[in-house]
């Protein structure tokens, strides 16, 4: 049956000019939050328990919408059981904040400013967070304003009340309930802003990688900061010592050091915990300390689409998982953001990197990436001082 079906792909992805995009699935795969259960006795019926229905009758998944070509049956990735097919055509880029020129102005969102805004993450109340590192602050936009979240501007390690505390090029961000943790790269701390102040919750602020009790272990320029779902654990990258490292009851252990530079993170439901690993290009997932190459090749940067083992980044950044299983990813060096889902990988937005200095109507160098509280849509942050996001049209 999955030949029959692969082959009824094949002529619908020829006929539509777009690529329909089968989701995990098949044996020996591992089972995480990416992952839904399949139906095989009915593939029209997914996990949130809809059918897709063309003049009132069910159709499988990977079938299009009749009147919508952007649209695809797949249960098991949304809740209205159809899904947007993952192709740059039937993805649209807004800009959500930035005029482009570099500064830390606050306002009205087209003309505030931002010095290299680095990750991002989403607050409880829809908020969105920006690491503006060269500015030294934590940026809010909400409600089409830019404000400061946290941070006089000048580099330091100074904690205390948000206004007045001072960070060194804060890299990672993320947020859970009511606290902000921030990846404070210079400092080589992890930072926890709640209920108007900014302390140090975890390292003695040296520049090396030491497990222990959280103000006796020290990060070696730790650069993104992911907590789990349950907000149980706390994870952060080592740009600087290639490690990943959990922060729970109090203590500060290492997972793994055999990474190259990796930058952004997230973690599953079932406690996986997904890297990107940036100067090896690619992709990895890791349970239990093993280290899975997920999408990409180890050490051979490049551009390409396609199924997950021949798919090449080039420095990838940041990374987002979505309700439905896809992971989205900011190809930094490609200036394109890619998903990641059913064994493929596809560009939904970019082009090549514009020259040094040019204005582009789209992206630059593609940093932070996250999803909209509500998942409609996916904020990303780049090297023209900007933040954009990406919708289905």
């Amino acid at each position: 049956m999955s030949r029959v079906w692969a082959l009824v792909v094949s002529l619908l992805s020829s006929a539509l000019g777009c690529n329909l995009i089968f989701p995990f699935a098949g044996n020996g795969q591992d089972a995480s939050a990416a992952d839904h259960a399949q139906h095989d006795s009915d593939s029209s019926l997914g996990d949130f328990g809809e059918r897709c229905l063309i003049d009132g009758q069910p159709v499988s998944k990977g079938v299009a919408s009749g009147t919508n070509s952007c649209m695809m049956c797949d249960p098991a990735r949304s809740a209205t059981a159809w899904s947007v097919v993952l192709e740059a055509s039937c993805w649209k880029v807004d800009l959500v904040a930035g005029s482009g020129e570099t500064g830390a102005a606050n306002g009205p969102a087209s003309s505030a400013t931002f010095s290299t805004p680095e990750d991002l993450a989403v607050g409880p109340g829809g908020e969105l967070y920006v690491a503006d590192s060269l500015s030294n602050r934590i940026r809010m936009v909400v409600g089409g304003m830019v404000s400061t979240f946290a941070g006089g501007g000048s580099p330091g390690a100074a904690d205390g009340p948000a206004s007045q505390a001072t960070f060194n090029y804060p890299h990672g961000i993320a947020a859970h309930s009511d606290v902000v943790y921030v990846a404070d790269w210079n400092n080589s701390v992890i930072r926890k802003i709640q209920g108007g102040a900014v302390s140090t919750w975890a390292g003695n602020g040296d520049d090396a990688r030491l497990d222990g009790a959280l103000q006796s272990a020290s990060f070696r320029t730790p650069a993104g900061v992911a907590v789990s779902p349950d907000g149980q654990a706390v994870y952060v990258t080592e740009s600087g010592s290639g490690a990943v490292r959990r922060i729970a009851g109090g203590q500060v252990t290492t997972i793994t050091a055999s990474l190259n530079e990796p930058r952004g993170l997230l973690v599953d439901g079932e406690g996986a915990v997904w890297v990107v690993d940036h100067d090896n290009h690619r992709i990895v997932k890791i349970v239990g300390g093993k280290v899975t190459t997920v999408a990409g090749a180890l050490g051979e940067g490049g551009y390409r689409d396609g199924v997950i083992a021949q798919a090449r980044f080039r420095n990838p950044h940041g990374i987002a998982l979505d309700s439905g299983g896809v992971f989205y990813v900011t190809d930094r060096d490609n200036c394109r953001v890619r998903a990641i889902h059913g064994g493929e990988v596809s560009t939904l937005a970019g082009a090549d990197c514009p020259p040094s200095g040019t204005v582009q109507s789209t992206f630059a160098q593609v940093n932070g990436i996250v999803l909209a509280k509500d998942g409609a849509r996916i904020y990303v942050s780049d090297d023209s001082q900007r933040i954009w996001s990406l919708s289905p049209r």
